[in-house]
């Protein structure tokens, strides 16, 4: 069984060389394993390398609205790692 990360399908979908070549004969295999947050990660590269290339889309300019739509969420996430952190 071959567990593929998702550095490896990136590259192989992108043709990243020498990657892409490397990995080509392990994706023949028929006992490739992948995990949920794996192919989340990929969805989520491959729609950003997308919007990039085809939209001009740059992710950095993209971050002060992203952090302003989802404050509380992450005020929320900070809190719960701060009392994990102080009550263990």
């Amino acid at each position: 069984m071959l567990f593929l990360d998702t550095n490896v399908i990136v590259y192989y979908l992108h043709g990243v060389e020498p990657y892409a070549t490397t990995v080509e004969p392990y994706l023949q295999s028929e006992e490739l394993v992948t995990s949920l947050r794996v192919i989340d990660e990929t969805l989520f590269t491959l729609v950003r390398m997308k919007a990039w290339r085809d939209l001009g889309v740059e992710w950095y300019k993209l971050l002060p609205g992203a952090i302003e739509r989802n404050i509380v969420t992450l005020f929320h996430a900070a809190l719960t790692f701060i009392a994990v952190w102080f009550f263990s």
